[in-house]
């Protein structure tokens, strides 16, 4: 029987995505030529990152610690034990989140703030949300769509929510969106103050009208039997 020698791996396929925590995923599949790969030499720069993945056919290598809005090249060579294919060079860049959808919803004495990801740039892990003239100022982490609420501002006042978007390549733009609370306190206050305080007491007086006007009805006072009993008697001659 003859056994054929084995054969470098042929040029890999190589595809390199930003991801929107700061790293680039690198997914590698073998070249249609030569031998499969047993591993996978990956170099990127300017980091200086070198990785060798063993391999048994398509690898996926998450490559983390990037900085923001910073272009990348990414090098792999494809290796087996008959040698090693030439080098495929991928550039990438990391990219920030695009600017959010913002809806401000105004609640009683505070605001209920939606934040939404954009189509463009990675998703955000957080939004820096602040709110003036009162000064709060919350960063809430985010996996995907956002609802903050904000409490405790004063009744009929307009408010400015500023926010960004962030992620490790970076942060989005300022959308800022301004809302104002609504009166709910002084509705409630007036209806509960003119209902008790002047509904209550105006039944007790007609009710207490009433009992009076029946009891005078069916009790009459002697004075007036009196006036009735001398207008009866025939006058003396």
């Amino acid at each position: 029987m003859r056994y054929s020698s084995p054969v470098p791996p042929g040029h890999p396929l190589v595809t390199v995505c930003p991801m929107g925590n700061g790293s680039l995923v690198e997914s590698c599949t073998p070249g249609a030529n030569g031998d499969p790969p047993t591993s996978y030499d990956i170099t990127v720069e300017p980091n200086g990152t070198h990785i060798i993945t063993p391999s048994n056919g398509m690898v996926e290598q998450n490559i983390p610690g990037l900085l923001p809005n910073t272009t990348y090249t990414v090098r792999v060579i494809a290796i087996n034990c008959a040698g090693s294919s030439g080098v495929v060079t991928v550039n990438a860049t990391t990219v920030p989140p695009g600017l959010p959808l913002v809806t401000v919803r105004p609640m009683g004495n505070g605001l209920v703030v939606f934040c939404t990801p954009d189509a463009n740039g990675d998703p955000p892990t957080s939004y820096d949300i602040t709110v003036e003239p009162n000064g709060t100022h919350i960063i809430t982490a985010s996996n995907g769509m956002v609802e903050q609420n904000i409490p405790g501002l004063l009744l009929n006042t307009t408010y400015t929510v500023r926010v960004i978007a962030i992620n490790c390549a970076g942060s989005s733009g300022v959308v800022t969106v301004n809302a104002t609370t609504v009166g709910v306190g002084v509705g409630v206050g007036v209806g509960i103050g003119v209902g008790v305080g002047v509904g209550v007491p105006l039944i007790l007086v007609i009710i207490a009208v009433v009992i009076m006007m029946l009891y005078k009805s069916y009790h009459p006072t002697k004075s007036s039997n009196h006036e009735e009993a001398v207008q009866l008697q025939p006058a003396q001659k």
